[in-house]
């Protein structure tokens, strides 16, 4: 697990009120990980991710529980994003500075690749859910790049998380009655 350290003030969201949170500076820097993408294995969760792309390319993401109860608008958003990403008709030439995918609605809103490196920037991470699986779909999206297009090959991921927080409810974040 890792140690974050959290704020005393509490804000408000549609999913219901969190903590800002940022890393201790053995961590990160300016909420930067950088580290060589894993395989994935057979643990609960990188399964769960698998089957969530899985899922999104077959256009039937609301019926991942991931998404239990979130609204279409949302899915659809996180459906498209999951397409175009693991689609990599967005990735040309190793050296190209336009190998990239946004969508301002996900959480992990913009994926880059340029010369052997995954960049990732996250507008919002939630540190007890969203962070581990962000995380594994990074790995997993380096493993089909260098499976798919090896000319392409992922030697490093660098994940940038603008604003980083912890909801005061622990649980899965979901949309919380009131707050929409």
């Amino acid at each position: 697990m890792i140690k974050l350290n959290l704020s005393t003030q509490v804000y408000k969201s549609r999913r219901g009120d969190y903590r800002l949170a940022t890393f201790p500076p053995t961590i990160g820097d300016a909420n930067l990980l950088v580290w060589l993408p894993s395989p994935l294995k057979d643990t609960d969760r990188d399964i769960d991710v698998i089957a969530e792309v899985k899922y999104a390319q077959e256009g039937r993401l609301a019926d991942h529980p991931y998404w239990k109860d979130e609204p279409i608008e949302f899915v659809n958003e996180y459906s498209k994003f999951y397409v175009e990403l693991f689609g990599l008709k967005w990735l040309h030439e190793k050296d190209d500075r336009h190998n990239i995918v946004v969508n301002s609605t996900c959480c992990l809103t913009l994926v880059q690749y340029n010369n052997g490196i995954l960049h990732a920037y996250s507008r919002s991470t939630d540190m007890r859910n969203g962070y581990f699986s962000d995380r594994i779909l990074l790995n997993y999206l380096a493993e089909v790049i260098n499976e798919m297009r090896p000319d392409c090959e992922v030697e490093a991921i660098q994940w940038y998380l603008a604003v980083p927080h912890v909801y005061v409810n622990k649980g899965i974040a979901r949309l919380q009655e009131g707050n929409k």
